[in-house]
């Protein structure tokens, strides 16, 4: 049957037109069909919201190193040099911590992701060394972009200069390189006066030489021809930028610290937390950030990084006065709208804020 339209309708079809158009309406369902768009697909895949862990091995490489392998509930994607932040509820203690995944992107389409960990005095870490079995099963925010390459950013030829805290993410870079998954090439400088051995051995099985250099032996690698990637504590950072001015910013690339350095204080505040039509009211004090104090008060509080970096903690305060450890990686409305990052914000007096 041929298709009516505007100039062969008859009359009297039109004028039923407005009735028909009616009752096929008041027929209809009212609810919404629901589309699942290709966008949405790949979205959902690129950006998964939370992760399924489940751990699948455990191998002490030291004493003093651990490497983990989960298995996860989904394929995922993300670059190397990323990290997740992976959740912990230690004796109704609820908390976080971020770990650089030590396994190439190729292991993530195998629903499999490795992280590698040194021991310290950290909760989290003496958890994972003494307390965890196969099969535990945990959950986490999705990789985030850290110390990663970038070939429309980063030359081709690049330096990594690293110390005890911060091989981590550059054994993900290799592996990805071994994998070919990035193209480019890497150095490793070892900037350490007691390198851990069980660290170079752990490069030379992924088929990489590390070169153990001193300060006073750095300024031989550095040029203006490399990309330099900075992966250890701020006292690293710190000595290659004030001593080679050489390095323009857009050459440097670090890699995000967990551990923040203040100036210890006991000095006792109140702090007022809302959350979910609930009011709680808990005992402040300045050696810990906000989001540590919550903490160990139980109070549930979203967060990825903790180092102040992205954002994911962003937090009204109502009211009072603080101050942020390392840089203040705020947006300029956050600041303007009185919106604080609770992982990296210190509180100086009482103070009252919103959690989301």
């Amino acid at each position: 049957m041929k298709n009516k339209t505007l100039k062969n309708i008859s009359i009297t079809d039109f004028v039923k037109m407005k009735k028909n158009r009616e009752k096929i309406i008041s027929a209809a369902s009212c609810k919404l069909k629901k589309n699942d768009f290709n966008s949405s697909k790949i979205s959902n895949l690129l950006h998964p919201n939370m992760l399924k862990l489940n751990i699948a091995s455990i191998v002490d490489i030291s004493d003093s190193i651990r490497k983990i392998t989960f298995s996860t509930d989904k394929e995922f994607y993300f670059n190397s040099g990323s990290f997740i932040s992976i959740k912990f509820n230690l004796d109704d203690n609820y908390t976080s911590r971020p770990f650089h995944i030590t396994s190439s992107p190729k292991k993530a389409l195998e629903k499999e992701l490795e992280i590698i960990i040194i021991r310290d005095n950290d909760i989290v870490i003496e958890y994972l060394f003494n307390s965890i079995n196969i099969g535990d099963e945990f959950i986490s925010n999705e990789p985030y972009f850290d110390l990663c390459y970038e070939p429309l950013r980063d030359k081709k030829e690049v330096i990594a200069i690293f110390d005890n805290t911060g091989f981590t993410p550059l054994v993900g870079l290799c592996m990805s390189i071994n994998d070919s998954i990035e193209d480019f090439n890497i150095k490793l400088i070892y900037m350490e006066k007691n390198p851990n051995k069980e660290i170079i051995t752990l490069f030379k099985n992924i088929n990489y030489d590390v070169n153990i250099v001193l300060e006073e032996d750095i300024y031989k690698y550095i040029d203006s021809a490399h990309t330099y990637y900075l992966s250890g504590t701020d006292a690293l950072y710190d000595f290659i930028e004030n001593n080679f001015k050489i390095l323009r910013k857009k050459d440097i690339r670090k890699k995000s610290n967990l551990i923040l350095y203040r100036n210890y204080c006991n000095k006792k505040h109140k702090l007022k937390v809302y959350k979910d039509d609930l009011l709680y009211e808990v005992d402040y004090y300045e050696s810990d950030t906000i989001l540590e104090c919550l903490e160990k008060n139980k109070i549930i509080a979203h967060s990825n990084c903790r180092n102040g970096k992205c954002g994911y903690c962003e937090t009204k305060l109502i009211e009072g006065e603080y101050h942020i450890l390392n840089s203040d990686n705020r947006r300029i409305a956050s600041k303007n709208y009185n919106y604080i990052h609770i992982c990296n914000t210190i509180l100086l007096s009482d103070a009252i804020i919103v959690l989301k």
